[in-house]
């Protein structure tokens, strides 16, 4: 009984243009993560509208992940889930407009989720980054060296 209350205010908010409870926790979380990370680092402008959330360290919580830019580099960051003032973050940058492996050809790139399985074959996510003018960018958690690394085919 009360799942279908919940879900018919959820279709009334949806339907009159109030926010539902879900999107109220997502803005909530994307609000905590981009402090958290401005306070880390700075210099960078995070861009909001870009938030994923996806298990991206294979440990079974949900991680927050945020692109950005410093300067003429393209930035994400990663929080790990879940978020408070003290959670550990890591930052993976990219210049743009060079000609080599670790360069996007652009600053107009995006980050979307891609799936990826670790060595136990567990579900994982990865980030995928790209620019649709040079090969994407594949993202994902190395266990053995406990940081994110990247692949480029």
């Amino acid at each position: 009984m009360k799942t279908g209350i919940f879900l018919a205010l959820s279709v009334l908010l949806g339907l009159i243009g109030l926010p539902s409870h879900r999107q109220t926790r997502t803005s909530h979380y994307r609000e905590m993560a981009k402090k958290v990370l401005e306070a880390r680092e700075p210099k960078t402008n995070w861009r909001v509208n870009t938030l994923l959330k996806a298990d991206f360290d294979c440990d079974g919580t949900v991680d927050y992940a945020f692109s950005g830019q410093q300067g003429n580099r393209y930035a994400i960051g990663v929080l790990k889930g879940p978020i408070k003032a003290s959670s550990k973050h890591w930052i993976i940058t990219f210049e743009s407009g060079r000609q080599s492996q670790d360069s996007l050809c652009s600053l107009d790139a995006r980050i979307n989720l891609e799936q990826r399985q670790d060595h136990k074959n567990r579900q994982c996510k990865g980030i995928n980054l790209h620019d649709d003018m040079c090969d994407s960018f594949h993202i994902y958690w190395n266990r053995v060296r406990k940081k994110f690394v990247w692949s480029r085919l």
